[in-house]
């Protein structure tokens, strides 16, 4: 009996208002728990080859709404029509049906419904025909207790091969009314205070007191786009690399560094030509004096007490101008840094009581030093 095309239609009808109510999500009913009463009208539509005609109907229905989007119903439904001979046929069909209402919107509440029941002929022997039902319907807010109803339903009859059709229209009243809709608490705006005006509320400030003129983090600090631990607002160099020393407008503090280049060229007695193992101390001379442009040399010349003092004098004279000779010619030294002078046997560097100390007091000495400007690290 389950294999005709009409049954077939009736179980995938089921089979989809079971799908769509076991899919939907769990939703707050709108509809207060109470009694409900459905007056409608509509037509029904006799299937298979029975010689009954379509004919209109009359139906009411006592429900029951749950706190929850479930709701029953008994329907008690009436049609008066005939057959093809004129003769009175009446229809009077008894439901318990069990609705399943969806999300409201804009006072629209669609539902699924379903159920069991029976028909009674008039004319028949059979007074009781065992019958199921599937269908969906809509309900539109008139207000909290009214509604229009619009009806549609399948109805299956258990013991013939034929599924009829109801299409109602109606009215439903709901004793209980709509369900009052429970207001969220209203949000309190919180107090936003920003006693230091650096658009930045004080609940999240890190930085209370910023200046007025600070362009200031999220966290409500002036920035320092340098990272040298000077804000913008007071570096003067913001451009200083970072992990550099800096003073209190954010530039580098610069050091004073003394550079020196020492000379010590000794000679044999009574003679003024530099021995060629010293040019390399020379040459040392020339290199500090290139690297450092702004200095200059001062190449002094020394004896020892040997001979008469005026000749030592003219004697350590010679001796510095023939070291300033090799740095002009060989090592291209400008004349003009250099100065010479002779102190004869005037400033021994010992006494002058030993030929060992008296080498060492025929020289010729010079200190370079350069003063430069060094970053602190």
């Amino acid at each position: 009996m389950f294999t005709t095309r009409p049954k077939k239609l009736f179980l995938a009808t089921m089979a989809a208002i079971a799908a769509t109510a076991g899919a939907q999500q769990a939703i707050a009913s709108d509809m207060a728990e109470g009694v409900t009463v459905s007056p409608m009208v509509g037509h029904y539509n006799f299937a298979g080859s029975r010689d009954v005609k379509d004919d209109g109907i009359f139906s009411i229905a006592l429900g029951y709404q749950f706190d929850s989007p479930w709701a029953a119903e008994l329907m008690l439904l009436h049609v008066n029509t005939d057959n093809s001979a004129g003769t009175d046929l009446d229809l009077d069909q008894v439901r318990i049906d069990a609705l399943y209402h969806l999300e409201t919107k804009a006072d629209v509440t669609p539902y699924l419904a379903f159920g069991l029941g029976y028909n009674e002929y008039s004319s028949n022997v059979n007074d009781y025909e065992p019958i199921l039902n599937a269908g969906f319907g809509v309900k539109y807010a008139l207000n909290s207790n009214l509604s229009l109803r619009g009806d549609f339903r399948l109805i299956d009859s258990l013991e013939a091969d034929r599924i009829d059709t109801a299409t109602s229209v109606g009215l439903t009243y709901a004793f209980g009314g709509t369900k009052k809709r429970i207001e969220p608490a209203p949000v309190q705006e919180a107090i936003v205070v920003d006693n230091d005006a650096d658009g930045v509320n004080d609940a999240i400030d890190q930085c209370l007191d910023s200046h007025p003129n600070d362009i200031v983090d999220l966290n409500g600090c002036a920035l320092d786009d340098d990272k040298d631990g000077v804000i913008n607002r007071l570096d003067d160099c913001p451009d200083s690399a970072m992990g550099s020393k800096v003073d209190a407008t954010g530039c580098y503090i610069e050091l004073i560094e003394t550079h020196t280049a020492r000379l010590d060229v000794n000679f044999e007695i009574n003679s003024a030509v530099v021995d060629q193992k010293y040019f390399g101390e020379i040459e040392g001379i020339a290199k500090f004096l290139t690297e450092y442009p702004e200095t200059d040399v001062v190449i002094e010349g020394h004896t020892d007490d040997t001979g008469k003092a005026e000749y030592n004098q003219t004697l350590s004279e010679k001796r510095a101008l023939a070291v300033s000779d090799i740095l002009v010619n060989e090592f291209n030294v400008a004349q003009e840094r250099i100065s010479v002078v002779g102190f004869g046997e005037s400033k021994p560097l010992v006494e002058n009581t030993s030929e060992e100390n008296r080498i060492m007091n025929r020289r010729v000495i010079s200190i370079v030093t350069a003063q430069v400007k060094a970053i602190a690290k």
